[in-house]
């Protein structure tokens, strides 16, 4: 594994030792998910620590491990800082607890319709960086994203995670029973196996587009409207690209910034 040559390798009583001690962010059927402000014994910036709970998915963990070496930070993704074989595990750098998700759901409390389309616009951003480098997300939902809302110290931050499901542009997914049945935001033609492409990924986002138009107070354009219905569209090759989709999301910030002024 070339990735690893540079990395760091915990033993399985080290990644024990970080979960028990850390703070709990999330579980599923994959494994855990902790963060943990002591690693090597000192006092450091927060690290995620991922733990695979079964055989089944330790492939997707190293699939992710992989594209996170590749990624270096790229779309927001968070970066690799080391591994357990043991104990299927990676630790990285801490890109944030709030999911896009949570937002969206006390959205009409904290967000503007301008901080709503940033964020839009920032996935959009990010998701460009990471088809760049030829990958394909290919499990793109309000859950994988987080975002870390704007301060007089920070500026906005959103972070794409969990590349389990990644794929090298052209890959096929390894469809497994039940794959897709519940996901929804899932591209049809990967849930079948057919290859991955960054088409497949813009259908994912155009669900997401949908969730966060929704919340808007404003008007959105028909030609918005339009290319965000279209992302949905069975042939692949019909979707629009990312970069129109962007165009139309910073025309209408623009013009949404200026109905507020």
């Amino acid at each position: 594994m070339e990735w690893s040559k540079n990395l760091p390798q915990f033993s399985r009583a080290q990644v024990k030792y970080l979960a028990n001690t850390g703070v709990l962010l999330g579980q599923g059927n994959f494994g855990s998910v902790y963060k943990n402000y002591t690693v090597w014994g000192e006092s450091l910036p927060p690290v995620v620590v991922k733990v695979s709970k079964k055989k089944y998915f330790k492939n997707d963990l190293e699939q992710e491990t992989k594209f996170l070496h590749l990624l270096d930070g790229a779309g927001g993704a968070p970066k690799l800082l080391a591994y357990s074989l043991a104990l299927p595990a990676i630790i990285t750098t801490y890109t944030g607890d709030q999911t896009l998700r949570h937002l969206l759901h006390k959205s009409r409390r904290v967000l503007s319709d301008t901080l709503l389309l940033e964020i839009a616009i920032k996935i959009g951003q990010n998701l460009m960086e990471i088809h760049e480098l030829n990958i394909v997300h290919n499990d793109l939902h309000c859950d994988n994203i987080l975002v870390t809302l704007p301060t007089a110290k920070q500026d906005l931050k959103v972070s794409i995670i969990d590349f389990g499901l990644g794929k090298m542009t052209g890959g096929n997914l390894d469809v497994r029973p039940g794959t897709g049945k519940n996901q929804y935001w899932m591209c049809p033609q990967v849930r079948v196996g057919h290859p991955s492409t960054t088409k497949s990924d813009v259908y994912s986002y155009g669900i997401i587009l949908n969730q966060i138009l929704d919340e808007l107070q404003s008007e959105i354009s028909q030609e918005l409207a339009d290319l965000v219905q279209a992302t949905c569209l069975y042939n692949s090759c019909d979707r629009p690209p990312v970069c129109a989709l962007l165009q139309e999301l910073q025309r209408t910030l623009e013009y949404v910034r200026l109905q507020a002024s």
